[in-house]
């Protein structure tokens, strides 16, 4: 595990630059949204864009990734909406995964409040709690993505055979 790791941080190094010449538009996105939802002001066309780009992010995210997954897996065709499909069980599944695996934070968080716990007390122990919850789901499960892209669907059997780790080796991944 700690071979892929490493693998895997030598493979963003080397890439580091195509990486974020396809991420800026998804950065000067983010930007304008960060900069139009605290700025809004009574002018409607300012709060329309600022709503519009908060819907658009994540859907360009997700074009962002299978784009940069391409391009890693030396694809002839890096375009995301090449495969319309492949795109939206992308979204799917990205988004469907970041919330399972986020959830555990908000509920830790919403008890250790209720518990008497001050604001910044119970979210530094969710974000601990989650990180040996949701953050190791999350990375046991984002294994399907890149599978995704290459249009494959691996049965349950597959999964946990990819994912055929103990649960520290994922924590460890995870943090």
């Amino acid at each position: 595990m700690l071979k892929l790791i490493i693998s895997s941080y030598k493979i963003l190094l080397k890439n580091l630059y195509f990486i974020i010449l396809f991420s800026l538009p998804l950065i000067i996105l983010s930007i304008l949204n960060v900069y139009f939802v605290s700025a809004i002001n009574s002018n409607n066309w300012i709060s329309g864009f600022a709503y519009l780009t908060t819907i658009a992010i994540p859907f360009v995210a997700s074009a962002t990734d299978i784009s940069i997954y391409r391009k890693l897996f030396r694809f002839n065709i890096i375009n995301p909406l090449s495969s319309i499909g492949a795109y939206i069980r992308y979204f799917l599944g990205y988004y469907g995964i970041s919330l399972v695996g986020t959830a555990p934070m908000f509920l830790i968080n919403s008890i250790s409040i209720k518990l008497g716990l001050s604001p910044l007390s119970s979210i530094c122990i969710a974000t601990i709690g989650n990180a040996f919850i949701g953050f190791a789901f999350m990375a046991r499960f984002y294994v399907i993505l890149p599978l995704i892209i290459q249009n494959k669907l691996p049965s349950l059997k597959e999964f946990m055979l990819y994912t055929k780790q103990s649960y520290l080796k994922w924590v460890l991944v995870a943090t």
